[in-house]
């Protein structure tokens, strides 16, 4: 467990290898709900004492500090990725580019003003509920991704971080990981948290779909951007 909080959060962790967060990747929806646990404890005590819109940007900006903006990253360079023009080739390069363009800056912000305005309409137990279970659902997108998606063209095979994490994907850690999102979504969120894993599972798969016309498959930075974009959608069918 280690290894995938040291992957997924700036929390301190002994065992920080990629290899070994790869391995149990399917471990990510336990790890999304400490993620989801301390930004929503957080956010429902800051919902008890200030404005919903100020309690709702210190529980976004939080979440973003525990995640240390890694997958928020891959979102403005999937968005880039998609917005320019030619080839999967040059595309790919769009998004290896360190400098971010415009559409991943218009990207990043669209998507943290979303998440901000769907917390701000929550109570302090629906923001809880909300935040917990958006967090496992985004985690268990990425899982979704690496087992059923594939290598982007030109990423070398099994190099690359997105290839290393689909390669040590298979059927019963994809089961194990479903089982392990199912419980708490059921559990905590009953009808609501049907439809908000509906989404999530919904955005990946058209993210999916996307990346292979526009890539020819996917990368870390595509798992990045579903990501943050599973969990905005589950968060925004949670409010409505």
């Amino acid at each position: 467990m280690g290894a995938i909080l040291g992957f997924l959060t700036i929390f301190p962790a002994s065992n920080h290898r990629i290899e070994d967060a790869a391995r149990h990747a399917y471990m990510f929806p336990v790890a999304g709900s400490i993620i989801g646990l301390v930004a929503g404890l957080v956010g429902a005590g800051a919902a008890e004492l200030v404005d919903g819109m100020l309690a709702a940007f210190v529980t976004v900006a939080l979440l973003y500090v525990i995640t240390g903006m890694h997958h928020a990253d891959g979102l403005a360079d999937l968005a880039d990725g998609l917005m320019t023009n030619g080839d999967a080739k040059r595309k790919l390069g769009a998004m290896k580019d360190a400098a971010t363009g415009s559409a991943g800056v218009a990207a990043t912000v669209l998507c943290v003003a979303g998440l901000v305005a769907a917390v701000s309409s929550l109570d302090y137990t629906g923001m809880l509920a909300g935040i917990i279970l958006a967090e496992i659902l985004a985690k268990f997108s990425m899982v979704t991704a690496a087992y059923l998606g594939r290598p982007a063209a030109g990423t070398g095979g099994t190099m690359g971080t997105g290839a290393l994490f689909m390669r040590h994907m298979n059927g019963k850690k994809f089961l194990a990981a479903a089982g392990m999102t199912a419980v708490p979504v059921i559990v905590i969120g009953g009808i609501n948290g049907a439809f908000m894993a509906v989404a999530a599972v919904a955005t990946t798969l058209a993210i999916l779909g996307i990346s292979r016309r526009s890539f020819g498959g996917i990368n870390g930075d595509v798992m990045g951007g579903i990501n943050e974009l599973a969990r905005l959608a589950s968060l925004v069918v949670f409010v409505i």
